[in-house]
Protein backbone atom coordinates (compact mmCIF):
# COMPACT_ATOMS: atom_id res chain seq x y z
CA UNK A 1 0.00 0.00 0.00
CA UNK A 2 3.16 2.54 0.20
CA UNK A 3 2.50 5.47 -2.12
CA UNK A 4 -1.35 4.48 -2.89
CA UNK A 5 -3.90 7.55 -1.78
CA UNK A 6 -7.14 5.73 -0.20
CA UNK A 7 -10.40 7.61 0.84
CA UNK A 8 -12.67 5.86 3.29
CA UNK A 9 -16.02 7.84 3.95
CA UNK A 10 -17.23 7.41 7.27
CA UNK A 11 -14.04 6.94 9.06
CA UNK A 12 -14.73 8.18 12.58
CA UNK A 13 -16.51 5.26 13.99
CA UNK A 14 -16.84 1.73 13.71
CA UNK A 15 -15.72 -0.46 10.50
CA UNK A 16 -14.69 3.14 8.45
CA UNK A 17 -12.22 3.70 11.65
CA UNK A 18 -10.81 -0.04 11.64
CA UNK A 19 -10.17 0.56 7.97
CA UNK A 20 -8.75 3.50 7.90
CA UNK A 21 -6.25 2.96 10.84
CA UNK A 22 -4.80 -0.45 9.40
CA UNK A 23 -4.76 1.34 6.00
CA UNK A 24 -2.50 4.05 7.15
CA UNK A 25 -0.34 1.45 8.99
CA UNK A 26 -0.07 -0.57 5.89
CA UNK A 27 1.60 2.67 4.25
CA UNK A 28 -1.08 4.42 2.46
CA UNK A 29 -1.76 7.97 2.27
CA UNK A 30 -5.67 7.88 3.69
CA UNK A 31 -8.36 10.70 3.55
CA UNK A 32 -10.69 9.83 5.88
CA UNK A 33 -13.95 11.68 5.31
CA UNK A 34 -16.22 12.69 7.86
CA UNK A 35 -19.43 14.64 8.63
CA UNK A 36 -18.43 16.10 12.40
CA UNK A 37 -15.26 18.04 12.50
CA UNK A 38 -14.44 17.40 15.71
CA UNK A 39 -14.89 13.92 15.86
CA UNK A 40 -12.62 13.69 12.70
CA UNK A 41 -9.98 15.59 13.80
CA UNK A 42 -9.81 13.54 17.18
CA UNK A 43 -9.66 10.30 14.80
CA UNK A 44 -7.30 11.33 12.60
CA UNK A 45 -4.85 12.61 15.13
CA UNK A 46 -5.50 9.33 17.23
CA UNK A 47 -4.02 7.54 13.99
CA UNK A 48 -1.28 9.72 13.13
CA UNK A 49 0.11 8.99 16.48
CA UNK A 50 -0.43 5.41 16.67
CA UNK A 51 1.53 4.71 13.65
CA UNK A 52 4.00 7.52 14.20
CA UNK A 53 3.74 10.03 10.74
CA UNK A 54 1.40 12.14 9.60
CA UNK A 55 -0.23 10.14 7.07
CA UNK A 56 -4.00 10.78 7.42
CA UNK A 57 -6.14 13.38 6.47
CA UNK A 58 -9.24 14.60 7.10
CA UNK A 59 -12.14 15.99 4.82
CA UNK A 60 -15.51 17.16 5.83
CA UNK A 61 -18.99 16.14 4.36
CA UNK A 62 -22.30 15.75 4.89
CA UNK A 63 -23.88 12.88 2.75
CA UNK A 64 -26.83 13.94 2.87
CA UNK A 65 -26.26 17.10 1.13
CA UNK A 66 -25.46 16.79 -2.62
CA UNK A 67 -23.25 20.41 -2.37
CA UNK A 68 -21.45 19.60 0.53
CA UNK A 69 -19.93 16.22 -1.31
CA UNK A 70 -19.22 17.76 -4.20
CA UNK A 71 -17.43 20.76 -2.12
CA UNK A 72 -15.57 17.88 -0.71
CA UNK A 73 -14.30 16.45 -3.93
CA UNK A 74 -13.22 19.75 -4.84
CA UNK A 75 -11.42 19.91 -1.63
CA UNK A 76 -9.03 16.58 -2.13
CA UNK A 77 -8.55 17.68 -6.13
CA UNK A 78 -6.63 21.31 -4.78
CA UNK A 79 -4.37 19.07 -2.46
CA UNK A 80 -3.86 15.30 -4.14
CA UNK A 81 -3.34 14.77 -7.60
CA UNK A 82 -4.93 11.22 -8.11
CA UNK A 83 -7.52 9.14 -6.32
CA UNK A 84 -5.88 5.00 -6.19
CA UNK A 85 -8.74 3.41 -3.79
CA UNK A 86 -12.33 4.92 -3.41
CA UNK A 87 -13.85 2.84 -0.57
CA UNK A 88 -17.51 4.15 -0.08
CA UNK A 89 -18.22 3.19 3.29
CA UNK A 90 -20.67 6.20 5.00
CA UNK A 91 -23.98 4.91 5.78
CA UNK A 92 -26.66 5.10 8.09
CA UNK A 93 -30.33 3.51 9.08
CA UNK A 94 -33.10 5.55 10.94
CA UNK A 95 -36.58 5.28 11.71
CA UNK A 96 -38.67 8.17 10.62
CA UNK A 97 -39.20 9.52 7.34
CA UNK A 98 -37.08 12.37 6.64
CA UNK A 99 -35.97 13.96 4.08
CA UNK A 100 -32.90 15.38 2.70
CA UNK A 101 -31.60 18.90 1.11
CA UNK A 102 -32.23 17.75 -2.08
CA UNK A 103 -35.60 16.24 -1.87
CA UNK A 104 -34.29 12.28 -1.28
CA UNK A 105 -35.49 10.14 1.93
CA UNK A 106 -32.70 10.41 3.97
CA UNK A 107 -31.74 6.81 3.58
CA UNK A 108 -31.95 6.85 0.26
CA UNK A 109 -29.63 10.35 0.11
CA UNK A 110 -26.94 9.42 2.32
CA UNK A 111 -26.54 5.51 1.06
CA UNK A 112 -27.31 5.54 -2.39
CA UNK A 113 -26.99 8.93 -3.65
CA UNK A 114 -23.71 9.50 -1.22
CA UNK A 115 -22.04 6.41 -2.81
CA UNK A 116 -23.32 7.36 -6.52
CA UNK A 117 -22.49 11.22 -6.03
CA UNK A 118 -19.08 10.45 -4.60
CA UNK A 119 -18.10 8.24 -7.11
CA UNK A 120 -19.44 10.93 -9.85
CA UNK A 121 -17.22 13.46 -8.31
CA UNK A 122 -14.15 11.58 -8.12
CA UNK A 123 -13.98 9.38 -10.82
CA UNK A 124 -11.72 11.97 -12.81
CA UNK A 125 -8.96 11.35 -9.97
CA UNK A 126 -8.89 7.79 -10.64
CA UNK A 127 -6.14 6.35 -12.76
CA UNK A 128 -7.16 3.92 -15.38
CA UNK A 129 -5.11 0.57 -16.16
CA UNK A 130 -3.09 0.80 -12.65
CA UNK A 131 -4.61 -1.16 -10.28
CA UNK A 132 -7.40 1.42 -8.98
CA UNK A 133 -10.52 0.16 -7.46
CA UNK A 134 -13.60 1.13 -5.88
CA UNK A 135 -15.33 -0.79 -3.30
CA UNK A 136 -18.50 -0.18 -1.99
CA UNK A 137 -19.61 -1.58 1.70
CA UNK A 138 -23.08 -2.79 0.70
CA UNK A 139 -25.24 -5.30 3.15
CA UNK A 140 -26.88 -8.89 3.25
CA UNK A 141 -29.89 -5.97 3.95
CA UNK A 142 -30.31 -5.77 0.32
CA UNK A 143 -32.19 -9.40 0.36
CA UNK A 144 -35.13 -7.26 1.75
CA UNK A 145 -34.88 -4.21 -0.22
CA UNK A 146 -37.61 -4.18 -2.98
CA UNK A 147 -37.66 -2.53 -6.57
CA UNK A 148 -40.75 -0.50 -6.60
CA UNK A 149 -39.96 2.62 -8.74
CA UNK A 150 -43.06 4.27 -7.65
CA UNK A 151 -42.14 4.39 -3.85
CA UNK A 152 -37.98 4.89 -4.70
CA UNK A 153 -37.99 7.75 -1.59
CA UNK A 154 -41.11 6.13 0.07
CA UNK A 155 -43.33 8.52 -1.22
CA UNK A 156 -46.26 6.13 -0.84
CA UNK A 157 -45.14 3.76 2.86
CA UNK A 158 -41.71 3.91 4.77
CA UNK A 159 -40.42 0.54 6.52
CA UNK A 160 -37.14 0.95 8.33
CA UNK A 161 -35.29 -1.92 7.24
CA UNK A 162 -37.26 -2.41 3.89
CA UNK A 163 -36.27 1.11 2.74
CA UNK A 164 -32.75 0.25 4.16
CA UNK A 165 -32.71 -2.83 2.84
CA UNK A 166 -33.69 -1.14 -0.83
CA UNK A 167 -30.53 1.30 -0.21
CA UNK A 168 -28.16 -1.73 -0.04
CA UNK A 169 -29.88 -3.40 -3.09
CA UNK A 170 -29.05 -0.36 -4.32
CA UNK A 171 -25.17 -0.28 -3.94
CA UNK A 172 -24.70 -3.48 -5.62
CA UNK A 173 -26.93 -2.61 -8.58
CA UNK A 174 -24.30 0.57 -8.56
CA UNK A 175 -21.71 -1.71 -8.03
CA UNK A 176 -22.49 -3.69 -10.74
CA UNK A 177 -23.27 -1.23 -13.49
CA UNK A 178 -20.41 0.97 -12.56
CA UNK A 179 -18.23 -2.14 -13.17
CA UNK A 180 -19.44 -2.73 -16.81
CA UNK A 181 -18.74 1.36 -17.39
CA UNK A 182 -15.61 1.32 -16.01
CA UNK A 183 -14.22 -2.27 -17.43
CA UNK A 184 -11.93 -0.81 -20.36
CA UNK A 185 -10.34 0.94 -18.16
CA UNK A 186 -9.37 -1.51 -15.43
CA UNK A 187 -10.86 0.05 -12.85
CA UNK A 188 -12.38 -2.46 -10.26
CA UNK A 189 -15.85 -1.85 -8.63
CA UNK A 190 -17.02 -4.55 -6.21
CA UNK A 191 -19.32 -4.29 -3.37
CA UNK A 192 -19.36 -6.58 0.24
CA UNK A 193 -21.05 -7.24 3.20
CA UNK A 194 -18.95 -6.80 6.27
CA UNK A 195 -21.08 -8.74 8.55
CA UNK A 196 -23.45 -7.79 11.17
CA UNK A 197 -20.74 -5.60 13.21
CA UNK A 198 -21.36 -4.12 17.09
CA UNK A 199 -20.85 -0.70 16.79
CA UNK A 200 -22.91 2.92 16.61
CA UNK A 201 -24.29 2.07 13.61
CA UNK A 202 -28.05 2.24 14.00
CA UNK A 203 -27.51 3.25 17.41
CA UNK A 204 -30.49 6.03 17.06
CA UNK A 205 -32.95 3.96 15.57
CA UNK A 206 -34.05 1.98 18.51
CA UNK A 207 -35.69 3.38 21.96
CA UNK A 208 -33.40 3.09 24.56
CA UNK A 209 -34.58 -0.60 26.61
CA UNK A 210 -34.22 -2.12 23.14
CA UNK A 211 -30.88 -0.44 22.51
CA UNK A 212 -29.59 -1.85 25.94
CA UNK A 213 -31.08 -5.14 24.95
CA UNK A 214 -29.17 -5.13 21.67
CA UNK A 215 -26.20 -4.05 23.50
CA UNK A 216 -25.99 -7.31 25.14
CA UNK A 217 -26.88 -9.64 22.72
CA UNK A 218 -24.26 -7.69 20.46
CA UNK A 219 -21.25 -8.12 22.86
CA UNK A 220 -21.98 -12.17 22.54
CA UNK A 221 -22.50 -12.59 18.94
CA UNK A 222 -22.27 -9.66 16.91
CA UNK A 223 -19.01 -8.84 15.23
CA UNK A 224 -16.26 -6.53 16.38
CA UNK A 225 -15.65 -3.69 13.95
CA UNK A 226 -12.08 -5.31 13.53
CA UNK A 227 -13.32 -8.18 12.01
CA UNK A 228 -15.97 -6.40 10.26
CA UNK A 229 -13.55 -4.04 8.35
CA UNK A 230 -11.85 -7.16 7.30
CA UNK A 231 -13.84 -8.05 3.98
CA UNK A 232 -12.94 -4.46 2.95
CA UNK A 233 -9.65 -4.21 4.05
CA UNK A 234 -9.03 -7.24 1.41
CA UNK A 235 -10.60 -5.99 -1.38
CA UNK A 236 -8.37 -3.12 -1.31
CA UNK A 237 -4.98 -4.66 -0.80
CA UNK A 238 -5.41 -8.09 -1.96
CA UNK A 239 -3.49 -9.27 -5.66
CA UNK A 240 -5.78 -12.27 -5.37
CA UNK A 241 -8.83 -9.63 -6.64
CA UNK A 242 -6.66 -7.40 -8.88
CA UNK A 243 -8.78 -8.34 -11.56
CA UNK A 244 -12.53 -9.55 -9.83
CA UNK A 245 -14.94 -6.99 -10.92
CA UNK A 246 -18.76 -6.37 -10.82
CA UNK A 247 -18.94 -9.11 -7.47
CA UNK A 248 -20.35 -9.18 -4.12
CA UNK A 249 -18.20 -10.17 -0.83
CA UNK A 250 -19.16 -11.99 1.97
CA UNK A 251 -16.06 -13.26 4.80
CA UNK A 252 -13.22 -12.07 1.73
CA UNK A 253 -15.28 -15.14 -0.23
CA UNK A 254 -17.07 -14.17 -3.14
CA UNK A 255 -21.08 -14.89 -2.77
CA UNK A 256 -24.03 -14.71 -4.96
CA UNK A 257 -26.72 -11.69 -3.84
CA UNK A 258 -30.06 -11.74 -4.47
CA UNK A 259 -31.29 -12.41 -8.17
CA UNK A 260 -32.68 -8.85 -8.37
CA UNK A 261 -29.18 -6.92 -7.48
CA UNK A 262 -27.58 -9.59 -10.34
CA UNK A 263 -30.49 -8.17 -12.90
CA UNK A 264 -28.85 -5.51 -15.50
CA UNK A 265 -31.96 -4.33 -16.25
CA UNK A 266 -32.77 -3.23 -12.65
CA UNK A 267 -28.74 -1.96 -13.02
CA UNK A 268 -29.51 0.23 -16.14
CA UNK A 269 -32.71 1.84 -14.75
CA UNK A 270 -31.30 2.47 -11.23
CA UNK A 271 -28.42 4.16 -13.27
CA UNK A 272 -30.79 6.26 -15.50
CA UNK A 273 -33.24 7.63 -12.52
CA UNK A 274 -29.77 8.60 -10.07
CA UNK A 275 -28.59 10.28 -13.09
CA UNK A 276 -31.91 12.02 -13.76
CA UNK A 277 -32.46 12.64 -9.89
CA UNK A 278 -29.05 14.68 -9.79
CA UNK A 279 -29.34 16.60 -12.90
CA UNK A 280 -25.89 15.08 -14.53
CA UNK A 281 -25.51 14.58 -18.32
CA UNK A 282 -22.38 11.81 -18.13
CA UNK A 283 -20.78 10.38 -15.09
CA UNK A 284 -17.77 11.15 -13.90
CA UNK A 285 -17.66 14.54 -16.33
CA UNK A 286 -17.62 17.46 -13.39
Amino acid sequence: MKDKIVMVTGANSGIGRVTATQLAKMGATVVMVCRNQEKGIAVRDDINAEIGMERTHLLLADFSDQASIRKMAEAFKQKFDRLDILINNAGGVIDRHETTVDGFEWMMGVNHFGYFLTTHYLLETIPVKQNSRIINVASMAHRMGYLDWSNMNAEKKFSTWGQYGLTKLCNILFTNYLAKQLEPDRITVNALHPGVVHSNFGKNTYPALVNRILQSVGDRLMLTPEKGARTTIYLATSPEVSKDTGMYFVKCKRVHPSSAATDMENAHKLWNWSLEKTGIQQFGAV
